[in-house]
């Protein structure tokens, strides 16, 4: 009679925990660690650039940019004052780092609206001062500045003078405020003395 084989028992195995955790929880610590880092290393760059302050009402923050020195001033070197002497400094390096500054707020226009400013001024650039040749200065008196724009509107035209006037008066609302506020009154005087022309910018029948 042919006896069959006994059964090997097996020692009992322990359950393994799946690797998918154990994967998921390093990733969350290496997430975590790198987060922290990248938070800590942005505060650094912002200290460094000087992008952590706050400016006061009325200005803006500048933004950092890097000074490139020639080889003339690498070489010749330039003078800055240090405790009251002039001191020839000779760089070392191709360029320095501008940290970025609060500088007052020259300007309420926003990014839209630049682009024409911009046009504003190069027109009015090619013919600056053009108002000076007939006597006209906003350091002037009121009288003397009267009498310079009725020559001006006499050989310009009543509308150019207005016009320009007006243009002038925004361009330095915010970079001359004073001379800025006596082109205007010298705007509506033209407006209030002279036929064809309605105070605020309007325009009637010459």
């Amino acid at each position: 009679m042919q006896q069959l084989p006994i059964p090997v028992q097996l020692p009992p195995v322990a359950p393994v925990a799946p690797m998918v955790r154990k994967y998921n929880n390093r990733n969350t610590r290496k997430n975590n660690r790198g987060a922290g880092a990248n938070l800590s290393r942005s505060n650094t760059l912002k200290k460094q650039f000087g992008l952590d302050k706050e400016c006061p009402p009325g200005f803006i923050l500048r933004k950092p940019y890097y000074k490139k020195f020639k080889n003339t001033v690498k070489q010749q070197g330039y003078l800055v004052q240090r405790k009251g002497q002039l001191v020839r400094v000779r760089p070392q390096k191709n360029r320095v780092l501008v940290k970025a500054a609060c500088v007052r707020n020259t300007s309420k226009f926003n990014a839209n609206q630049v682009n024409s400013r911009g046009r504003m001024v190069k027109q009015l650039g090619k013919k600056r001062g053009e108002l000076l040749r007939f006597g006209y200065s906003f350091r002037l008196p009121a009288s003397l500045r009267h009498e310079a724009l009725v020559r001006a509107i006499q050989q310009m035209g009543l509308l150019n003078v207005y016009h320009k006037l007006d243009s002038v008066a925004k361009i330095f609302e915010f970079k001359k405020a004073e001379a800025s506020r006596i082109f205007l009154e010298d705007r509506d005087w033209i407006a209030e003395n002279f036929e064809g022309v309605q105070s605020g910018g309007g325009c009637g029948a010459l």
